[in-house]
C-alpha cells in the first residue's frame, strides 16, 4: 500500500492481492480501503458501462477478503498512509453513483 518510491517496505504486511485493472485503480486514487477493511471508491470516478459498475462501482462498501490464514494483514501504518496520499479526500464509503447489486 505504500509505495517503495516513498520508503514503503517490501512484505506481506504492505500488501494487497490485486488483479492489474484494480490495482492500477488503487494506485490512481480510484478504490482504497476504509474503516472495518471496507472498499471505498472515488466520488470522482465516473463510470457509465455495465463494466464499470459491475468492477468498479458495486465495489463500494464492500468488506475485503481475509488473509489466508496464518498470514498477518496489512499493517494499520500502510493503510493510513495510503488514505493520507491523496491532497483531498477522494473516496467515500458511500457513493450516489452506486447502483443496487442484482441478485
Amino acid at each position: 500500500m505504500r509505495w517503495s518510491a516513498f520508503g514503503g517496505p517490501d512484505g506481506v504486511d504492505d500488501g494487497l492481492c490485486l488483479c492489474s485493472l484494480h490495482h492500477k485503480l488503487f494506485d490512481k486514487g480510484v478504490l482504497d480501503v476504509g474503516e472495518g477493511r471496507r472498499v471505498l471508491v472515488s466520488q470522482r470516478f465516473v463510470g457509465h458501462s455495465p463494466a464499470d459498475r459491475e468492477h468498479v462501482i458495486a465495489l463500494a462498501e464492500r468488506p475485503l477478503v481475509g488473509s489466508q490464514p496464518g498470514a498477518h494483514p496489512v499493517a494499520a501504518i500502510h493503510r493510513s498512509w495510503h488514505a493520507g496520499s491523496w491532497p483531498t479526500p477522494s473516496c467515500t464509503a458511500t457513493s450516489a453513483q452506486s447502483t443496487p447489486r442484482s441478485p
